[in-house]
């Protein structure tokens, strides 16, 4: 009897172990994000040029929440008036105002501009580098067909050579 009650504590330790090692249902989901990331960052053109720019991406974005979430509902409550006073008594927005409108439209506009710079920049350059690792891989391969292409030529002509000299003997 005590042995197969270590037969089943052992295989019940062993599913445990089995268990533990396999993901949840959040560890699974996890993967199968990071898969598709990685095959967005290595493999598309676009993945690559996105990945190379989190500073001015975190800059776009900031900027844009800034003006939808502030500048914007400014101008949409007082438009750009200076008649039109806000809740505490103050020009809300126009030429006199605070400037909420101006100062974040021009912010979302550098950083907009800034952000498709880069990343054209960026798509360009990517795509050189493409082309010119095509270039350098046609090339090396050109080059090791024609070593190979000698190095046989050269194994040919000591066989005829060498069966050349047999019968001479």
């Amino acid at each position: 009897v005590p042995k197969s009650s270590s037969s089943a504590a052992r295989s019940q330790s062993s599913r445990r172990r089995a268990a533990a090692q396999e993901p949840g249902a959040l560890g699974k989901c996890w993967a199968g994000w990071k898969k598709a990331y990685n095959k967005f960052a290595t493999e598309t053109v676009f993945g690559r040029a996105f990945t190379a720019e989190w500073g001015a991406f975190f800059n776009f974005v900031v900027a844009h929440i800034v003006f939808w979430s502030i500048g914007f509902l400014t101008f949409l409550d007082h438009g750009y008036d200076n008649d039109d006073l806000g809740s505490d008594g103050q020009i809300a927005s126009g030429s006199k105002g605070s400037g909420e409108f101006v100062v974040t439209i021009v912010l979302m506009i550098i950083a907009s501009l800034l952000w498709v710079y880069k990343m054209v920049r960026n798509l360009v350059q990517i795509v050189a580098d493409d082309k010119a690792k095509a270039v350098a891989d046609a090339a090396l391969a050109e080059t090791a067909a024609e070593e190979k292409a000698i190095r046989d030529a050269a194994k040919a002509a000591r066989s005829g050579a060498g069966a050349g000299e047999s019968k001479a003997h």
